[in-house]
């Protein structure tokens, strides 16, 4: 248990982002085994309504990781609220193939968020700079809030040395649900619409996005082997993160953060399959994956 203290101290030490769950102390979730590797992977689950924090390897929950594309999300909400952009900007492709069919086309906004295409992101970070940056993920008290020096603008989410813990990313979505986040009322709204997935028809709706620690260089180029884009000696994490707004009459939102070594096998599947099996084994009403 001492990474969950330790994160959620850290945590406590901002009483501007101190989470809703601080005083309680994570349950086992049920339906861990659905994750390839135990060890090497968590599942947090928080219902506020019920004010209840279950995880799957709870040590694991408050060690940080690079958050990858999930950082689309934040970073869509600084892009908006610094007018560096808008939901209708089309980004226009040059051409080049960058190793998947999903990035090899013009964007809007909200399609390089549910495509993952980095090149969009990439763009977007040298509009907004640095310094800005910066700010941003201080102002959104994203994780450790670090993001490097400036040759790092194009690569900081997905290679470090931004990194975040699956406690945090469901304290960030919590804030960000429930519009108790430092931006524009349009920027929450514009997002939150942005990370809708998928639903059931019976007004389950799943929000969210997935990571994955990948070689991707500064053009928005997937490098398969090029081990030199991500530092040496580190996990390769996969992530997928959100929240459950569950149909009428069936309860509040419902967070989720799942990470896992995507070394593990079935790893990049895992990581929604998996988290749908946890939340479905609590008892929340899921989509099938």
């Amino acid at each position: 248990m001492f990474a969950v203290a330790a994160s959620l101290v850290a945590l406590a030490g901002c009483e501007a982002h101190r989470p809703s769950f601080l005083a309680l102390q994570p349950r086992q979730a049920a339906g861990c085994e659905a994750l390839p590797g135990r060890e090497r992977s968590t599942v947090v689950v928080f219902d506020p309504e019920r004010r209840l924090l279950l995880a799957c390897n709870p040590q694991r929950a408050g060690e940080r990781f690079v958050p990858a594309s999930t950082f689309k999300i934040p970073h869509a909400l600084i892009a908006l609220d610094l007018g560096v952009t808008d939901p209708s900007e089309t980004f226009a492709w040059d051409g080049r193939d960058r190793g998947v069919a999903a990035w090899n086309a013009d964007r809007t906004l909200g399609q390089a968020i549910s495509t993952s295409a980095v090149w969009v992101f990439q763009a977007l970070a040298e509009r907004i700079g640095r310094a800005r940056e910066k700010a941003g993920v201080e102002r959104l008290g994203y994780g450790n809030r670090e993001i490097g020096a400036a040759e790092d603008l194009g690569h900081f989410w997905l290679g470090g040395p931004l990194k975040i813990s699956a406690l945090e990313q469901v304290d960030f979505l919590r804030r960000l649900r429930e519009g108790d986040l430092p931006v524009s009322a349009a920027a929450l709204r514009e997002v939150r619409a942005m990370a809708r997935l998928e639903a059931d028809g019976q007004g389950n709706v799943v929000h969210g996005k997935t990571g994955a620690m990948l070689p991707i260089d500064d053009e928005g180029f997937l490098r398969a082997g090029a081990d030199d884009l991500l530092p040496a000696g580190e996990e390769r994490t996969g992530w997928f993160v959100g929240w459950l707004e569950r149909g009428d009459g069936e309860g509040e939102p419902v967070y989720f953060a799942t990470n896992l070594d995507l070394a593990l096998p079935g790893a990049m599947a895992a990581r929604r399959n998996a988290t749908y099996a946890v939340l479905a084994a609590n008892g929340y009403p899921v989509p099938a994956p």
